[in-house]
């Protein structure tokens, strides 16, 4: 049966009736099983999409079918030469070189390697250089082509369940979303546009961004002089205007309570199904409005800004429609979209703390107010039946992401109350981190790494927490050796994991807490190698067993190495609980 669709497609192609051949192909697509038929299926339906000026994913899905055939990685390269990403369509040419499965393909590939990098030339010449994905994180297009390839290839289980399978699935409806904005929206003029209102383009956007905003990206358009941002921006402001909501959006005046109040007033002349878009376009296009100051880091405050108003539209829409069901008002007030809208406002609340420089910066954001909106999350669980019961990414979605990124903000904030006299210590002096703070942060950090590794083992951002949480256990002190050991074994192995598709550049991108730890684990063999003279006969009998103190920073800069033996000796740390002591020094 596919073979005959295909036979009718490859028919219309010849007779040059592109839509026809696109309708062809995608139903035989639908039908086939093998895959070097599909690969042949896809890459023809990327070149039919390309005879009308229309970009599919059919050439990746070629490629990812059939990662050594030499004609889709071609077909890659022309998709982008088309959409103006010249490295890219070079990188696909010069591999299909290679690949050539003789002289004559070979020549052609050359050729049209030429001819992109003339039409890069020209480009250049013109200013005109296209704008390149800029994506939100580290999850781009070449992370997600390489685990999708050593799926194909049997190299890598990417489980339904797991942490990694939600960021493919958010960027997925980012693409999608990203597809349908060029597809909707067309500019005629400077000035002017045609698009088609409400469609899912920014429903999928806004899906993308409150699943994993990871996986958030802007694709490069067809036309340089027309930024995908701006046609996002456009998208926005055409679906309010035709939903009669721009005044909510542009003027500050228009908070949650009299924009809702406002739509409840015009139900009656206007029907719920426009009143349901309308909303929907404000929640959305505030959502998404605030991804894209995210990407550039443009405005943080901007960015908190316009999830807070999102937030708290759908917490006072389900307050005035308590009464109303939500096929009537719309899912986006399910409770389960409302969490995820806070955990999204959440993350970006922390992404402020973290970037602003001075205390008094940092108190806008205050860490109660951080802790008050994780705590939120982690009581707020969405009805069992809203979450589905088998091991699909959308339960990892609305049931352990929430609770894991809850449980991550906590220990930044226990951890920010942990160590604030770390920052710069006094010369020639011992500073503690506050011990119970540490070890909430310690305890965050490990029931975040529980989720992950119960729910999401292949969560590529896991190592990071894993090494936090032996950070902070050695800041509170109260581990033995072997616990210790056995933590770091654990870290290596998901580090090592992780970096097979996340690869860091160096060391450095843990931050110090590995560094940190594995120092400190250094230091701590070598105690048991060759036990100090104040070693207590007791603790050495332990063995691994024994109870590490608390690990204190000491400046010691300028300092001989006797001198700063003698200001440990005499410092607190020789009283506290504990066999086994050990200090991070700054020479």
């Amino acid at each position: 049966m596919a073979d005959a669709l295909k036979a009718k497609g490859n028919a219309a192609f010849g007779a040059q009736k592109w839509n026809d051949a696109i309708s062809w192909w995608t139903k035989a697509i639908k039908l086939e099983t093998d895959d070097v038929a599909l690969a042949s299926l896809y890459s023809n339906r990327s070149a039919a999409h390309l005879k009308v000026d229309k970009y599919d994913e059919g050439a990746e899905a070629a490629v990812l079918k059939r990662p050594t055939w030499s004609k889709a990685l071609a077909r890659m390269a022309e998709v982008y030469a088309r959409q103006q990403v010249f490295d890219r369509s070079q990188q696909c040419y010069e591999r299909a070189i290679e690949l050539a499965e003789d002289d004559a393909a070979r020549k052609r590939y050359e050729a049209s390697l030429a001819t992109t990098k003339a039409a890069e030339k020209k480009a250049e010449a013109k200013n005109a250089q296209p704008e390149r994905p800029v994506r939100d994180g580290t999850f781009d297009d070449f992370y997600l082509t390489k685990i999708r390839l050593a799926q194909f290839r049997g190299e890598y289980v990417l489980p339904p369940e797991g942490g990694v399978a939600l960021a493919v699935y958010a960027a997925d409806a980012c693409h999608e979303g990203m597809l349908q904005v060029d597809q909707n929206l067309v500019k005629v003029s400077d000035s002017q546009f045609q698009f088609t209102p409400f469609t899912d383009a920014l429903a999928n956007l806004c899906d993308c961004l409150v699943t994993d905003r990871s996986g958030f990206y802007l694709r490069p358009g067809r036309d340089p002089s027309f930024p995908t941002e701006r046609k996002i921006q456009e998208i926005i402001k055409g679906e309010l205007n035709e939903a009669r909501c721009t005044k909510y959006f542009t003027n500050a005046i228009w908070q949650a309570k009299e924009i809702i109040a406002d739509l409840d007033r015009r139900l009656a002349t206007e029907g719920r199904d426009a009143i349901r878009r309308a909303v929907s376009t404000i929640i959305r296009g505030r959502i998404v409005s605030a991804g894209m100051l995210a990407l550039g880091e443009k405005d943080r405050g901007a960015e908190v800004r316009e999830l807070k108003l999102a937030l708290a539209l759908l917490e006072e829409g389900n307050r005035v429609w308590a009464h109303v069901p939500y096929k009537e008002k719309g899912n986006t007030f399910r409770s389960t979209f409302v969490r995820n809208v806070r955990v999204t406002l959440l993350k970006a609340l922390l992404a402020a703390h973290r970037d602003l420089k001075t205390a008094a910066a940092r108190r806008v954001y205050k860490l109660e107010h951080i802790e008050e909106l994780a705590n939120q999350v982690i009581q707020e669980h969405p009805p069992e039946q809203w979450i589905p019961r088998d091991g699909t990414v959308m339960r990892v979605a609305y049931s352990a992401f929430p609770v894991w990124e809850a449980y991550s903000a906590l220990a930044y904030v226990w951890s920010e109350r942990a160590n604030p006299r770390l920052h710069d210590p006094p010369p020639g002096t011992l500073v503690f981190t506050d011990p119970d703070a540490s070890k909430r942060a310690a305890e965050f950090y490990d029931k975040c790494a529980s989720i992950m590794a119960a729910e999401a083992p292949d969560w590529h951002q896991r190592r990071f927490v894993l090494w936090l949480a032996l950070y902070w256990r050695l800041r509170a002190g109260g581990m033995t050796v072997r616990e210790l050991r056995a933590r770091v074994n654990t870290a290596r192995e998901v580090s090592l994991e992780a970096e097979r598709f996340f690869p860091l550049e160096s060391e450095e991108q843990y931050g110090e807490s590995r560094k940190f730890t594995e120092m400190q684990l250094d230091s701590i063999n070598r105690t048991m190698r060759d036990p100090p003279p104040q070693m207590s006969a007791a603790a050495r009998q332990k063995g691994d067993r024994a109870i590490l103190k608390p690990v204190p920073t000491m400046n010691g800069k300028g300092m001989e190495q006797e001198e700063m033996v003698r200001v440990i000796e005499e410092s607190e740390l020789m009283s506290l609980e504990g066999d086994i002591d050990s200090v991070d020094c700054w020479a």
